[in-house]
Order: structure tokens, then C-alpha cells, then sequence
């Protein structure tokens, strides 16, 4: 990804290389900042190696840990890898446009997915004897990582309990009538507890637990089997701009998920389809500066399409 030129001369700013300044005439005098996202890094023995998310969760250990207690590796469907890799670069971007603010000097930046997926892991400490003390390892049903932060089953469908603190889990197990089924505090809680609460939820329809934690303050969602299309389907989402359409020549009325970041000084772009293969065939050339008889050149000798 190539970050908008800026002139050193004038500081006027370009989306792309152009040799001499429009703005002010000076020559080469336009600094880029460029950013590589590289398997293994843009240097050392295996930086011209290709590199993949899923690989790179198992390469870091995520697998193992995703799992859960004694279960096999699990790979995270989220491409966790892949979108930490870009914010770190994002992030590098950003300090470098500030750099280059100041000085007025380009750069060549690197965020390798090995070191985004390492990064991942930086909740880990290793002590002493070579333990790794962190976030909670998931448990064996991978249901949660504690009896009062997990999924339960209830009569009609599952829900989600984050109950964070002691006195959130104290009402939990009030609301639930189990004050003497668990006398434990929250800390000291474990499978016999997550049993006794599993036993009690299952007893009850997830609307009618969602709106008794919620009166009790007790941190809870119900999992949706039909979340994607939900969100798709939600006019709010759209009305806030998190969600937007499109018109496809080919599909039809399309919904996608929107800019999830708003800067208050600029406006979204066009929201427009995804392109179909050639259709900016002619503007991108003729951006790159080739006459329109040397575009139909290369369409005739079918190196453009």
C-alpha cells in the first residue's frame, strides 16, 4: 500500500508519483511512503517466501490455544493474522506521516504477518521456571475461558454471559435463584459450578434470560444463528452507514458492510460496486499516461482486456 506523495518543496500533496510537482514545478522532489506486508519480513533467509494467516496461527501457537483444553488445534476463521498485520501497518503509516510532516523524508515500511501474529501473543509472560502465564487457556466443551464468561445452552437457543466481576457474578447467581447451589466466590469457581449454572439456564428461553440479566445488570447476549444476514437486512446499520448498497450489473442489488471508521473532516467516497475485470481498463491506463491509440494496441494484442 502506497501512502499520498507530498512534496518536499511545497508540501502539496499527490495519490501518486509524478516525476515533477504540478503544484510548485519542482522536479523529484516528491517523498512516498510505502508499506510491505512480507510473510516472514522484507529481509533475512526467507523474505521472499510466501506466507498464508492459517499457517502463520499454527507457526505462533494460536491453534493450540484456540482449541482448548485437551482438544485439537482450531483454526480462527477471522483471518486474525492477516487484519492484525494490516492495523500495525496502519498504524506505521500514521506515525510516519507525522514524521514526514516534519522532515519531509519518504519511507519504506514493513509489518510481516510472522511479527503480527507474534504480536497477538503479547499477553503472554514467561516466568522463571518456564511457565507462560496469560489470558485463560479456552476449556474443553470451547465454550469460554470461566463458569461466569461463557456460552450456555438454554431451553430454545444459546446465550452469551460475561459476568466480569464479583458482584456481576453475585447477581448472576441470584437472578438464577442458585444462591445455595454456589457459595464460592467468582475466583474459585470451576466445573461444578459451570455445571450447576449450565443445568439452571438450560431451563429457561433465551428472551426470558436476556431480559432477567439485563434488569439484574449482568453483561449477556443472545447468539444469533442467522447473524450475518440479520446485520445485512438491519436498517439502522444502513441509516448509521455501517452498512450501504450497491447495484451490480450482473447480481443485482448488493449489501456490503460499510467504512468502519469515520473521520469527521471527509466524506465516504462513492459507494459504488465492485468492478468488474476490465471495466477501468481504459481509465487506469489513461491515468498511466498511454494515448487512447496505444490502448486499443494492447486490447487488439489482448494484453488488456
Amino acid at each position: 500500500m502506497t501512502a499520498p506523495a507530498v512534496c518536499n518543496e511545497c508540501g502539496a500533496d499527490f495519490n501518486k508519483w509524478q516525476g515533477q510537482c504540478s503544484a510548485c514545478g519542482a522536479w523529484d522532489s516528491i517523498s512516498e511512503i510505502v508499506l510491505e506486508s512480507a510473510a516472514y519480513g522484507t529481509t533475512g533467509p526467507r523474505a521472499d517466501g510466501a506466507g498464508f494467516d492459517m499457517c502463520f496461527q499454527a507457526l505462533c501457537g494460536h491453534d493450540w490455544r484456540g482449541g482448548g483444553v485437551g482438544n485439537r488445534p482450531l483454526w480462527n476463521r477471522t483471518s486474525m493474522v492477516d487484519f492484525a498485520a494490516g492495523s500495525i501497518g496502519a498504524v506505521g503509516v500514521l506515525q510516519h506521516l507525522y514524521q514526514r510532516a516534519r522532515t519531509g523524508a519518504g519511507a519504506e515500511l514493513g509489518a510481516a504477518l510472522l511479527n503480527a501474529g507474534l504480536y497477538l501473543l503479547s499477553e503472554l509472560i514467561q516466568q522463571a521456571d518456564g511457565q507462560f502465564i496469560g489470558a485463560p487457556t479456552v476449556n474443553a466443551e470451547q465454550t469460554g475461558y470461566h463458569p461466569a464468561e461463557q456460552l450456555y445452552e438454554a431451553a430454545d437457543g444459546w446465550i452469551a454471559i460475561a459476568a466480569r466481576d464479583e458482584a456481576m457474578a453475585t447477581r448472576l447467581v441470584d437472578m438464577l435463584g442458585l444462591g445455595r447451589a454456589i457459595t464460592q466466590p467468582r475466583a474459585r469457581w470451576g466445573h461444578d459450578e459451570a455445571t450447576v449454572l449450565a443445568a439452571a439456564i438450560r431451563q429457561r428461553p433465551v428472551a426470558q434470560l436476556a431480559e432477567t440479566f439485563e434488569r439484574a445488570g449482568v453483561w449477556a447476549e443472545i447468539c444469533r444463528p442467522n447473524g450475518e444476514r440479520d446485520s445485512l437486512d438491519d436498517a439502522n446499520l444502513e441509516r448509521l452507514g455501517t452498512l450501504y448498497r450497491a447495484e451490480h450489473p450482473q447480481y443485482g442489488t448488493v449489501r456490503q458492510i460499510g467504512p468502519l471508521v469515520r473521520l469527521s473532516g471527509s466524506s465516504a467516497g462513492a459507494r459504488t460496486h465492485a468492478p468488474l475485470p476490465g471495466e477501468h481498463t481504459d481509465e487506469i491506463l489513461r491515468e498511466l499516461g498511454f494515448p487512447a491509440e496505444a490502448v486499443t494496441d494492447l486490447r487488439a494484442r489482448k494484453i488488456v482486456k
